[in-house]
């Protein structure tokens, strides 16, 4: 009996990489000065320019979770500041500061789907380690909401973060002296605490997310926007358009979700359909049944020569 039904392949896409400032290429127009300006009015503390209408987050502590590897590896980290110049420090390490950057040239910035990604590199004197054990220091940041900015500034001394003896409770749990490093990472973990600062959107005037796929040659793009509020889609229960592009072309196919799910899941179904379907299950078996056979021969073939080789005189002749 013949079963025809195909086996589905599931498409691999990956988030798109929106570049915002990569010293290798540069960007157009910009230089590194220009972005780091760019984005330190966007999460600015001085609330003195006009990103507080686009960052709703605008003035509040950032906070920055990454590592270092190839030369002088470290753990990962989560460290607080209370700003993104402060955040940005590529000052020496013997200046005895927390700035994972330190000793480093900033040499990427890039946003995926909102989340803010920073590389640096180690200066040349280090060129020739670097080149051989691709030394670099790589951190997300991200910025704490309102309320989690209250949260953390409430516990914040002069002497740096402390919580007290006596605890405090948040977030569900209760947090005591000692606690200060679960706690940050809790409010990592909360987006009613810390969220991403979605720039490349807000400020670069990009889609929400965007995802990206190959298969066979041609690049399939997702872009997911959010449905503006006084728009038909919108009254009708619309949250996000999905657009599809085919080498850089709408090739028509988007929809309108409801939310980020559906519009990730619109995404998955499509680029599976690109993918296409595998081979039967017929196929797939004989397939197996031809590489079994050959198992088989290769097997018998080893059993005879061992045969051949084996020593079948009885002990003590």
């Amino acid at each position: 009996m013949e079963n025809d039904r195909a086996i589905e392949k599931h498409a691999e896409i990956e988030p798109k990489q929106r570049i915002i400032f990569d010293r290798m290429i540069g960007r157009v127009g910009d230089s590194y000065l220009e972005v780091v300006n760019q984005l330190d009015n966007f999460f600015d503390t001085d609330r003195t320019g006009q990103s507080e209408f686009i960052n709703d987050n605008w003035g509040n502590p950032i906070l920055v979770k990454g590592g270092r590897d190839g030369y002088g590896d470290t753990p990962c980290v989560l460290t607080a500041y209370e700003d993104f110049v402060d955040a940005m420090d590529t000052s020496p390490s013997d200046t005895g500061g927390d700035n994972i950057f330190a000793d480093c040239k900033i040499d990427g910035i890039w946003d995926e789907n909102g989340s803010l990604i920073l590389t640096g590199a180690l200066p040349d004197g280090h060129a020739t380690i670097c080149e051989l054990l691709g030394a670099h220091a790589c951190a997300e940041m991200r910025q704490l909401t309102d309320k989690g900015g209250r949260l953390y500034l409430d516990h914040l001394t002069v002497d740096g973060f402390h919580l007290p003896k006596d605890g405090i409770e948040a977030m569900g749990f209760v947090y005591r002296d000692g606690d200060e490093s679960a706690f940050l990472h809790d409010l990592w973990d909360n987006p009613e605490m810390c969220s991403r600062p979605r720039f490349a959107e807000k400020a670069l005037d990009m889609p929400t997310e965007e995802y990206i796929m190959f298969h066979d040659g041609v690049k399939t793009e997702f872009q997911i926007t959010e449905v503006k509020e006084d728009s038909f889609a919108y009254d009708q229960g619309a949250r996000f358009d999905v657009k599809v592009l085919t080498d850089g072309h709408d090739c028509g196919n988007g929809r309108f979700c409801a939310d980020l799910d559906e519009a990730h899941g619109f995404c998955q179904q499509f680029a599976d359909s690109v993918v296409g379907l595998g081979e039967s299950l017929d196929d797939m078996c004989e397939d197996r049944r031809e590489v079994a056979s050959l198992a088989q021969d290769v097997d018998t073939d080893n059993r005879d020569q061992e045969y051949n080789n084996h020593d079948n005189s009885e002990i003590g002749e």
